[in-house]
C-alpha cells in the first residue's frame, strides 16, 4: 500500500537559521531528511537553476518531474564538488559508490516504515516555496533573521550577495517594490549588495506569506531566545509529535554551555549558545555598515514582523 508522506520545506534567505530549524524537525523518528534538494550545485539531478523561482500558476513539466522524484524516493543527488578530498581508501570508495553523502541519508530514511514527513532544508528554494505549497501540498516554514546578522554570516564565509541572479526573475521582480525593480547591481558596494540580497528575498517572502496564510514564519531571534518553546509550537503547527526525547535534544543543541561563535571553516554549526548568538553581529559591523543595511532593509524587516504568519509563544 502506498504511504502518505507530508512534505515540509524549511526555507528563507540563506544564513537565516533554516539549517538548525530543519534539524530540529528531523529529530523526530518519523521523518525523512533532505539537504537542499533544489540547490543547483549540490542538489538532486535536474535541479540546475540557481535560486530557482517557479510560478505555481504556470506548470513546469521539468520541475514537476523533479519534485515528484524527490517525494517518491527516486531522486539522486549530484556529485558534490565541495566534498573534501580524501586519502582514506574506505572513504574514497564510499564517495565513489554513493556519489554524495546526502544520497545515503535520503535512501536510508526513505526505507523507514514509520516515516510520515519528508523534511527539506532548502534556502535556495525560497523563491519556489509558493509553487511547492500550491502544486505539491508542501507545508512551508520560512526563517527570518535580522539583516545585519545575515550580512555578517555571509562575510564570515566570504559569500557575496547574488543580487544579479535574483533580478533575472523578471516576473517576480515586477511584483516587488519599485526600488527593487529599478535597482542597478553594478553600482552597489559589498555591504549594499548583501543588504539588497536580503531585501529582495524577504520582499518575496512577504508576498508569498500574504497570499498563503498557512505559511509559517519563524524569527531566528525569537527561536534563539526561546528555542524549546518555539520548536514545540512549530511541531504542533505541523501536526508533528513533540516528545521528551526531542525536548532534551533541543535543550542540548541550544544550551548556554555551548559556544557562541562558529568555527571560521564551517558553514553550519548546530551546537550553539542560541541566546548569546542573537546580536553577535554587533561585534563585527561598524556603525556606518549597520546604518547602510538598516536604511535598505529596515522597512522590509518591520513589515515581516507585522505579518500574522509569525510563529509566537
Amino acid at each position: 500500500m502506498k504511504r502518505h508522506l507530508t512534505p515540509v520545506v524549511v526555507a528563507g534567505c540563506p544564513r537565516s537559521g533554516s539549517t538548525i530549524l530543519a534539524h530540529m524537525l528531523a529529530l523526530s523518528r518519523d521523518t525523512i531528511y533532505l539537504e537542499e534538494p533544489l540547490n543547483h550545485e549540490t542538489g538532486v539531478r535536474g535541479a540546475d537553476e540557481p535560486f530557482l523561482y517557479l510560478n505555481p500558476q504556470e506548470p513546469n513539466d521539468h520541475y514537476d518531474a523533479v519534485v515528484q522524484e524527490i517525494l517518491g524516493g527516486k531522486a539522486t543527488f549530484k556529485r558534490n564538488r565541495f566534498q573534501p578530498k580524501t586519502k582514506n581508501p574506505a572513504r574514497w570508495l564510499f564517495y565513489k559508490l554513493f556519489i554524495n553523502r546526502y544520497n545515503v541519508r535520503y535512501n536510508r530514511d526513505y526505507l523507514n516504515p514509520l516515516a510520515r514527513f519528508i523534511i527539506s532544508k532548502d534556502p535556495t528554494a525560497t523563491l519556489a516555496t509558493e509553487y511547492l505549497a500550491q502544486r505539491f501540498g508542501y507545508k512551508v516554514v520560512l526563517t527570518v533573521r535580522h539583516p545585519c546578522g545575515v550580512a555578517v554570516s555571509h562575510q564570515r564565509l566570504g559569500w557575496g550577495g547574488p543580487v544579479t541572479t535574483l533580478l533575472r526573475h523578471k516576473e517576480l521582480v515586477r511584483q516587488l517594490s519599485k526600488e527593487v525593480e529599478h535597482l542597478n547591481p553594478d553600482k552597489l558596494n559589498d555591504i549594499e549588495r548583501l543588504a539588497w540580497y536580503w531585501r529582495i528575498v524577504n520582499e518575496s517572502l512577504i508576498l508569498f506569506a500574504r497570499r498563503n496564510p498557512d505559511m509559517i514564519i519563524v524569527e531566528h531571534e525569537t527561536f534563539s531566545r526561546q528555542p524549546v518553546a518555539i520548536v514545540e509550537k512549530l511541531y504542533a503547527s505541523l501536526d508533528m509529535r513533540f516528545t521528551d526525547r526531542i525536548r532534551c535534544k533541543v535543550q542540548a543543541l541550544t544550551s548556554g554551555d555551548n559556544p557562541t561563535d562558529p568555527r571560521a571553516d564551517r558553514a553550519h554549526t548546530l551546537k550553539r549558545n542560541s541566546r548569546d548568538n542573537i546580536e553577535r553581529w554587533r561585534k563585527h559591523l561598524d556603525q556606518k555598515d549597520i546604518d547602510t543595511i538598516m536604511k535598505i532593509c529596515g522597512p522590509t524587516y518591520k513589515k515581516i514582523q507585522e505579518l500574522p504568519n509569525i510563529l509566537s509563544v
